[in-house]
């Protein structure tokens, strides 16, 4: 492991340094912790830097000279202010280092960065071009801190005349982003048009040229992209599912809305072999209002995602959607199991035993939290008087429903309300009130048990007095 690490070190590859040595903190060499210590650095993990700092490396006497510069850029940048000025002196000694010089260089650009120091930034900057030892990220990073301070258009005129090619994924990915950030939106375009062909075998940057042309609505170069896909062996399997939706989303928008529905269905016709990104594309499709294909893209991904809260609230949105009770009642349980204490979740648990009328005791302690915690919420006042209904506490239940306005409701909440009230009016045998309000019931919102459940005990009212 020791010599894994020092290869690390060696390519500033300091996110598999963090998942190699992490496990193992409590058990590292001097030359592992070393390593460790850079990566949480570079990582950002400052505190955690400092605390391992003061229990391990700041106590050996024979620390490395380069472990010292961190330290010293550490305390510059991150330590505490009374020894922010004695860090910038230790660095800037480091600077005149020839043998620490580049590190020392390296990470004043990170203090820079972090102090809003344009100035000292490119000093460093320079000086690592001058040894031509700058790196592409650190002028993205230089672009970026110009943008923050109100300088885009020199950051811009910098990034187009900027003339070395990315050298990898990550690079493209930041230069991208960074020309979006800047408002470069067509030349982000083009980029990454162009860097298919050196880097098409990466899913990545289809993934990033596809988000771009949705976000400009480009969507003659988005279809022609999703075939593209289809037609690149290296991400072909992979994306197969992608570039139909892709191709849907298009489609939908140069409005022509039957064949986006196909292209959507065969987007969910077998399993995403990437689940973040079937996740991703189903919860795109449910704002689009294709709660279908998002069911079908979600209901396969189960054994990867069956942890993610995230999956199970997009399958109780498709499954609410569709009407389907049984479906949401499972997504409901799983999402509130893992986040018990999350208002969204608690209150589609809630929904979802109230629309299947099981678990009476459960479902009255939810909507009466809920109710609590959003007092100004018609939504979970009107959840907590169908809870009272099922746990036959009628006259409360009719109390609490007859105080919401139902001109303030929405056509979905309204016919809540009035399928409560109407529940309550036929338990205290108030039959005409019953009918009221069963008229201004839209049963195009109810769940089919739910129909069912109207239907059967509107047959139970008595029939209207003949009329004189």
């Amino acid at each position: 492991m020791e010599l894994v690490s020092q290869v690390y070190d060696k390519l500033r590859l300091y996110d598999p340094a963090l998942r190699l040595l992490g496990p193992l903190e409590d058990r590292l060499s001097p030359s592992e912790e070393s390593v460790y210590l850079k990566a949480l650095f570079h990582s950002g993990q400052m505190a955690r830097f400092a605390g391992r700092w003061q229990k391990s490396a700041g106590k050996r006497s024979n620390i490395a000279p380069d472990l010292r510069v961190y330290h010293a850029a550490y305390r510059a940048g991150w330590g505490p202010s009374f020894e922010a000025a004695a860090g910038r002196k230790q660095l800037e000694a480091a600077l005149e280092d020839p043998d620490q010089r580049i590190l020392s260089n390296r990470l004043r650009l990170l203090v820079c960065a972090h102090l809003g120091d344009a100035d000292g930034y490119r000093e460093s900057l320079q000086r690592l071009g001058q040894w031509q030892s700058d790196m592409l990220i650190e002028h993205v990073i230089y672009w970026q801190l110009l943008a923050t301070l109100g300088r885009k258009s020199e950051a811009a005129e910098l990034a187009r005349s900027f003339p070395r090619p990315p050298a990898s994924v990550m690079e493209t990915r930041r230069l991208a982003e960074t020309y979006v950030l800047l408002g470069m939106r067509e030349e982000a375009r083009q980029f990454l048009q162009g860097q298919l062909r050196q880097f098409g075998d990466s899913p990545e940057i289809w993934l990033l040229r596809a988000d771009l042309l949705m976000e400009d609505r480009m969507w003659d170069e988005l279809r022609e992209l999703a075939l593209q896909i289809r037609q690149r062996p290296a991400v072909r399997d992979a994306l197969a599912n992608y570039s139909h939706y892709l191709e849907g989303r298009a489609e939908l928008g140069l409005e022509r809305p039957a064949i986006a529905e196909t292209a959507f269905e065969k987007a969910a016709q077998r399993p995403f072999e990437d689940r973040a990104l079937g996740l991703t594309t189903a919860n795109s499709l449910l704002k689009l209002a294709y709660p279908a294909a998002a069911r079908d893209i979600l209901l396969p991904l189960e054994t990867g995602l069956s942890k993610s809260p995230e999956y199970w609230q997009a399958l109780f949105t498709a499954a609410y959607e569709l009407k389907q009770p049984d479906l949401m009642s499972t997504a409901a349980a799983r999402a509130y199991e893992l986040q018990p204490g999350n208002a969204i979740a608690a209150n589609n648990y809630a929904a979802a035993l109230l629309v299947n009328r099981e678990r009476t005791e459960e479902a009255i302690k939810l909507t009466l939290q809920l109710a609590g915690r959003f007092p100004n919420s018609p939504a979970a006042r009107i959840n907590h008087g169908l809870a009272l209904l099922l746990n036959r506490r009628t006259a409360e239940a009719e109390t609490l429903l007859n105080s919401i306005e139902p001109e303030k409701l929405n056509a979905s909440e309204a016919t809540s309300l009035f399928l409560g009230l109407f529940e309550a009016y036929f338990n205290e045998r108030q039959y005409d009130k019953a009918r009221a309000a069963g008229d201004r019931i839209d049963v195009k919102y109810l769940f089919p048990n739910q129909l069912k459940w109207l239907e059967e005990t509107l047959g139970q009212l008595p029939e209207r007095p003949a009329a004189r």
